[in-house]
């Protein structure tokens, strides 16, 4: 991926001359037969950036490497040409809806804070309806973990998988 990443970057650098030593975004769909490029633009990522969680997994994150592209050009190529080593394993588990409901107050934060791979969650708050999860724009709150231990983050992953689907009133408030 790194080098379709790499020959992409000299095309965009051949339509925009004016472009250097910036952010580059690219976006892939990996399956058996290996990584097709979906999407390359000249940004950092989007949506919800959760630093200390890029941080706790790769020892740094996005918004510091572009950061570094513009500021500290050279340092930066020298870690691109680098292989990419986690520190940390990383899962991001979205929590699952099984139906719409009106959620009076969710615990999303505070429920797996005692799990040894919870780094933090994203709250989606309460007094509102939460719809059915039919994808990733419909989930009902996230949880980022991280862990040295790949047997330990899965085993938390269960945890809140049986947590969510057998007690689901630990997680949120709904009204009856």
């Amino acid at each position: 991926m790194i080098a379709i990443t790499h020959n992409t970057e000299d095309i965009i650098a051949i339509l925009f001359t004016e472009l250097t030593n910036g952010a580059i975004h690219a976006e892939y769909k990996v399956d058996e037969n290996g990584p097709v490029l979906m999407e390359v633009n000249c940004r950092v990522n989007g949506g919800l950036q959760v630093y200390p969680v890029e941080d706790a997994a790769w020892g740094e994150h996005h918004a510091g490497a572009s950061l570094e592209a513009y500021l500290n050009h050279e340092e930066f190529l020298k870690k691109c040409d680098k292989p990419l080593k986690m520190i940390n394993y990383y899962i991001r588990k979205d929590l699952i809806m099984p139906e719409e409901c009106f959620v009076k107050e969710s615990y999303v934060d505070t429920v797996f804070r005692d799990l040894e791979s919870f780094n933090c969650a994203i709250n989606l708050g309460g007094s509102r309806v939460y719809p059915k999860t039919i994808d990733l724009s419909t989930v009902g709150g996230i949880i980022h973990l991280t862990n040295n231990d790949k047997e330990k983050i899965l085993e938390d992953v269960e945890t809140i998988k049986q947590i969510e689907q057998h007690e689901i009133e630990k997680i949120y408030d709904i009204e009856s």
